[in-house]
């Protein structure tokens, strides 16, 4: 009877602690803020694309675009918009992310700033701003002007939305 009691209590500990190391141990491909040492990471298969960033925003205006990324690492691109005199305007949500390890690596991941995946970038003041977006030492960085909403009164839609144009003539109430 000791026997039985002492077995069973030795296998409950072994599997216990199997399982608390298996699953509590930090792993790189569950966990986004892990520190990865630079020499860890393969650099050759990492991209970033952005896609719909124009070149002129109505203040107010919702800034939409996308990023697509591929890597062997889970994690986000980081965001930042900084205004003419270098101050940081807005940056990206540091929500945690979590990979699924049975995903083939390297993967490719799609980020949508009009639907809230890294947060709602949206500027309520004229100027000229840049946006820096980086991933793994991959970086892009493009300006882009911030300007009154009644300097132009055209609008024309295209498969980003609402676009503001030059009037070549008066638009006339149909």
């Amino acid at each position: 009877m000791y026997i039985t009691i002492i077995t069973g209590t030795g296998i409950s500990i072994i599997v216990v602690s199997a399982f608390l190391f298996f699953f509590m141990m930090p792993n790189r491909t569950n966990q986004q803020n892990l520190e990865i040492h630079p020499s860890q990471i393969n650099t050759s298969i990492i991209t970033i694309r952005v896609e719909g960033l124009n070149e002129t925003y109505l203040v107010g205006q919702q800034i939409r675009f996308n990023i697509t990324t591929t890597s062997g690492e889970c994690s986000r691109p980081r965001i930042t918009l900084t205004s003419e005199n270098g101050s940081t305007v807005w940056t990206n949500r540091p929500d945690a992310m979590f990979c699924d390890m049975m995903t083939s690596w390297p993967t490719t991941w799609h980020w949508n700033l009009d639907s809230g995946d890294l947060g709602i970038l949206q500027v309520n003041e004229t100027g000229i701003y840049k946006i820096t977006i980086s991933f793994f030492g991959k970086t892009f960085e493009r300006e882009f002007s911030v300007i009154p909403s009644n300097n132009l009164d055209c609008h024309k839609w295209t498969q980003s939305g609402w676009i503001t144009v030059p009037c070549s003539t008066p638009s006339l109430p149909h």
